[in-house]
C-alpha cells in the first residue's frame, strides 16, 4: 500500500491472515482488520467501517491503537463529537508512558491526524511535543500498519499551531524519507499538506511553490486512482490561483 498498489492489497491482506492463522503468537484477525483500515483510509472508503473497529476492541494489540484507529475513522467520517471524545480521553493520560510498544508511534501518528481534522490546538500542542523526538522515524507497527514518515504529522500539527517555519522543516524531512521509500501516496500527501501550510502562511513568495506542490500531488493521486484526494488537491490549487 505504501507504493499505492491498492488493487493488489486485498488479496495480500487475505493471504497474510491465512498464513498467520496457525501462529498463536499474534492475532492475524487484528492485523487483517488494521490493514483493511489502512487500505480504506487511503481509498477514502471508511463508510460502514465503524463496527469493524468499535466492536472488536479485544482483538487489537492495545487499547491505545484500537482507540486511535476508531478516533481516526470517526474524524474521517465527520463524526466529530465521537472523535473528539476519544481524543480527549486518550490525551488525558500520560501517553509517554501508556502502552509504549511497537504500535505506539503509529497510534500517536493517527491521533495527530485526528487532532488536525478536528482543529484542536490544545491537543495539537501536546501531541506535537510527544511526537517531536520521533520525527526521523518511519511510523511502522509491525506487522500491522505502516504510515510513513513521522515528520508528516509533525508538519500538520505545526501548521495547526501556526509554527510555519517548523512545519516547513518537517514537511521537507517527510518528503525526503517518503521519497527514499518510494511511498507515493505519502509523497503526495506531504506535497498537499506542505502546500496547505504555505497557503495558510499567505506570503506572496509561497504561492508559486504551493501551486507546484499541488500540481505534483494531483498528478500522483490521479496515477494511483485516488480520485477524492485528486479532487481536493485541484480545489486547493484553484484557491491558490485565486488568492
Amino acid at each position: 500500500m505504501s507504493h499505492g498498489q491498492f488493487a493488489e492489497a486485498p488479496e495480500l491482506i487475505q493471504r497474510a491472515a491465512a498464513t498467520g492463522k496457525p501462529v498463536l503468537a499474534w492475532h492475524p484477525g487484528a492485523t487483517r482488520r488494521m490493514q483493511l483500515f489502512l487500505l480504506r483510509h487511503e481509498q477514502r472508503r471508511l463508510d460502514g467501517f465503524v463496527p469493524a473497529v468499535r466492536d472488536h476492541a479485544d482483538e487489537f494489540p492495545s487499547p491505545l491503537v484500537h482507540r486511535a484507529i476508531l478516533a481516526d475513522v470517526y474524524a474521517r467520517l465527520e463524526r466529530t463529537e465521537e472523535a473528539a471524545a476519544i481524543l480527549h480521553e486518550l490525551t488525558s493520560r500520560d501517553l509517554s508512558d501508556w502502552h509504549v510498544d511497537e504500535e505506539w508511534l503509529a497510534s500517536i501518528w493517527l491521533l495527530a491526524e485526528t487532532c488536525a481534522i478536528l482543529g484542536d490546538t490544545e491537543r495539537a500542542a501536546l501531541l506535537y511535543e510527544l511526537l517531536l523526538p520521533y520525527g526521523s522515524l518511519n511510523a511502522v507497527a509491525v506487522p500491522d500498519l505502516a504510515l510513513g514518515s513521522a515528520s508528516l504529522p509533525l508538519g500538520i500539527l505545526a501548521t495547526l499551531l501556526v509554527r510555519f517555519d517548523d512545519a516547513g522543516r518537517h514537511f521537507e524531512e517527510a518528503l525526503r524519507m517518503n521519497d527514499r521509500m518510494g511511498a507515493r501516496p505519502w509523497i503526495a500527501h506531504t506535497h498537499t499538506e506542505h502546500a496547505r501550510m504555505l497557503l495558510r502562511r499567505n506570503c506572496e513568495a509561497d504561492r508559486g511553490l504551493a501551486e507546484k506542490l499541488l500540481s505534483r500531488a494531483h498528478a500522483t493521486y490521479l496515477e494511483l486512482g485516488m480520485q477524492g484526494d485528486a479532487a481536493k488537491a485541484a480545489a486547493l490549487a484553484q484557491t491558490a490561483a485565486l488568492a
